[in-house]
């Protein structure tokens, strides 16, 4: 039995061993193919490209081709993002999805830099600063769009039917978002009964449910309702933090 047990690992072993130099021979190959297509597109295209963009393109193509939720993020935009999400920057007042593959705004924030340009829900954004923005996230576009308070961004739009839209294009003056707390209403319900109505998961929410629990429960609260309506999600630490206060512990809450 040992010796039988001992020459399968051998023969397992050795197809180990001669599948490692194929696979690498096969990767290879296909980025000394991918190379030559860079090479000819950059030396033969009518347009100017740079190898800079056409990389970027052929990573963010890469990433699209595994799933909705993965892409590619440089380290100085990661960082800008995080700011963005803490509410350091200033922004528009946009919010912005993918419909159908297409940037489309899906709200104006009320009196914000946008609502004052006149742009409204539906509009479908084409470039930022005269850079098209087909083929970007959702996260990407956001990102470009912010910026430093007082600065200026031109929107480029469509509006109307998709076949035969109106082109606009809209200077919006970057400006810090109003502080709006996570908590919108800590009510009791009843003698019983608190009511929290949660409108997002910002940079504080799980601190700002903590101190409505606390004085619910000073008010005789002994069960609560949680109110997500509308609540679009946000920040994922944020959520775990809050889910933690209802789960027992070591539950697994979120993984990626």
């Amino acid at each position: 039995m040992t010796i039988r047990r001992w020459r399968i690992g051998a023969v397992a072993a050795a197809v180990l061993c001669a599948a490692a130099p194929v696979e690498a021979q096969a990767g290879y190959e296909e980025l000394s193919r991918f190379s030559a297509v860079l090479r000819h597109i950059s030396d033969n295209h009518a347009d100017s490209v740079t190898y800079r963009g056409l990389v970027r393109a052929a990573i963010d193509g890469m990433l699209r081709s595994l799933d909705p939720h993965s892409w590619f993020l440089p380290a100085e935009d990661a960082a800008k993002l995080n700011a963005l999400e803490r509410g350091e920057l200033a922004v528009t007042g946009l919010t912005i999805e993918l419909a159908d593959g297409v940037p489309t705004v899906i709200a104006v924030s009320d009196d914000s830099p946008a609502d004052r340009a006149g742009l409204r829900p539906g509009d479908r954004v084409t470039a930022v600063d005269g850079e098209p923005v087909a083929g970007l996230s959702d996260k990407a576009i956001a990102l470009k769009l912010a910026g430093a308070k007082g600065s200026r961004v031109r929107v480029g739009l469509e509006r109307g039917p998709r076949l035969e839209p109106d082109s606009v294009t809209v200077t919006v003056r970057r400006d810090t978002p109003k502080p709006e707390p996570s908590v919108l209403h800590a009510v009791m319900y009843d003698d019983s009964t608190g009511v929290v109505r949660l409108a997002t998961f910002g940079v504080k929410s799980a601190d700002e449910l903590r101190r409505a629990i606390r004085d619910l429960r000073g008010d005789g609260m002994r069960r609560l309702v949680l109110d997500l309506r509308g609540n679009p999600g946000g920040i994922v630490t944020e959520a775990v933090g809050m889910a933690a206060r209802f789960l027992p512990a070591n539950t697994l809450v979120f993984s990626t």
